[in-house]
C-alpha cells in the first residue's frame, strides 16, 4: 500500500502565519505612553503654558489609546498607560498653573510677583518693600552706574515716538521700558555698580519686555526674546544661577550675599518673532553695609 504525499510547486512550500494580536500592538506602543508623558511634564516645567497644555493633551490621548488596546488584549502596557496618564495630568496641572496662578508659579523661583497679581504690570516706579531681614529693613537698591555688553539700536512704537533700549532702561522702576540687545541674548550681560558694599537680600527680574503698546495694542512682551535663566555674579566671585518662569511679573530669588557689584549674564532665553532679547526691570533688595 503506498501513502499520497502531498506535493507543491517548485519554490513554495507550505508556510503557517500567526496573525498579529491587539496584545503585540500593545507590547509595540506601551513605551511610547510613558515617554510621551515624560516629555509632557519636561515641557511644562520650562516651555510656554500653551505649548504645555498641547503637548499634555497628546500625552494623554496616548495614554488612554495604550491603555485601552492593553485591557482590551488582556496583555501588556497597562502599567505604561496608567503612567502616562498620571504624568500627563500632572503636567495638565502644571501648566494651568503657570498660566492662571501667576503667584503660584513664581514661587518655584523663589520669590513673588510685586505687581499685585498675574496681569500686567502698573506703569510708573515699584514700590518700596517694606519687609525686613532682622533688625535692616529690606529697600531696592540704586546703582550708581549700569553697563551693557549689547544694546538694541532705538526703534518707535505705534505712534511714530522714539524708544530707546539703553541699560539704564532695566533700573528705571518702569517696566514698560526695557533694556534690549539682538538676538537670543545668550552671553549677553548687565552689570550694576555700588557706591558702597551692599547686602543683597534678594534680586528681582522682569525676563522680559512687559509693556502693550497703547496705540496698535501689540504685546511686546510676546513679541520679543525673554531671559529663561541667568547667572548672577558678584564682587567676592560667588554665582548664583535663576530659572524665570515664562511671565511678565516681577520675580524674585533670594541672594544673601555681600557686594559691590551685580552682574546679570543670559544662560538661555525663549525665542520670539522679533529677533532680539528684553529684561524690564532689574532690581537689587537688601541694605547698605556700614
Amino acid at each position: 500500500m503506498s501513502t499520497a504525499t502531498a506535493r507543491h510547486p517548485e519554490g513554495l512550500t507550505p508556510t503557517s502565519s500567526t496573525p498579529s494580536t491587539p496584545s503585540q500592538g500593545a507590547g509595540r506602543l506601551r513605551w511610547l505612553a510613558s515617554v510621551a508623558g515624560l516629555v509632557a511634564l519636561t515641557g511644562a516645567m520650562f516651555l510656554p503654558w500653551m505649548v504645555s497644555l498641547v503637548l499634555a493633551a497628546v500625552a494623554a490621548a496616548i495614554g488612554v489609546g495604550v491603555l485601552g488596546v492593553a485591557l482590551a488584549a488582556r496583555g501588556p502596557g497597562v502599567g505604561h498607560g496608567v503612567a502616562g496618564l498620571v504624568t500627563a495630568f500632572i503636567a495638565l496641572v502644571v501648566a494651568v498653573s503657570s498660566a492662571f496662578l501667576p503667584d503660584l508659579g513664581v514661587a518655584l523661583v523663589g520669590g513673588d510677583s510685586r505687581d499685585g497679581g498675574g496681569g500686567l504690570p502698573l506703569p510708573g516706579p515699584s514700590p518700596q518693600p517694606t519687609q525686613s531681614a532682622g533688625q535692616q529693613e529690606v529697600v531696592i537698591l540704586p546703582p550708581v552706574g549700569v553697563q551693557a555688553s549689547a544694546t538694541a539700536p532705538d526703534s518707535q512704537d505705534a505712534a511714530g515716538n522714539p524708544v530707546t533700549f539703553d541699560a539704564s532702561n532695566a533700573v528705571d522702576g518702569d517696566p514698560t521700558t526695557a533694556w534690549r540687545m539682538p538676538g537670543d541674548g545668550v552671553g549677553e550681560y548687565l552689570v550694576l555698580t555700588f557706591d558702597r558694599r551692599v547686602h543683597v537680600e534678594e534680586i528681582a527680574m522682569i525676563p522680559g519686555y512687559a509693556k502693550v503698546d497703547p496705540i496698535d495694542g501689540a504685546d511686546r512682551f510676546l513679541q520679543n526674546g525673554r531671559v529663561q535663566s541667568a547667572d548672577f555674579e558678584f564682587s567676592d566671585g560667588q554665582v548664583v544661577t535663576v530659572w524665570f518662569l515664562d511671565q511678565r511679573v516681577l520675580q524674585s530669588a533670594s541672594i544673601g550675599v555681600e557686594t559691590t557689584e551685580v552682574a546679570m549674564r543670559i544662560n538661555t532665553s525663549i525665542p520670539a518673532p522679533r529677533d532680539f532679547t528684553a529684561v524690564s526691570e532689574l532690581q537689587v533688595h537688601g541694605w547698605a553695609v556700614e
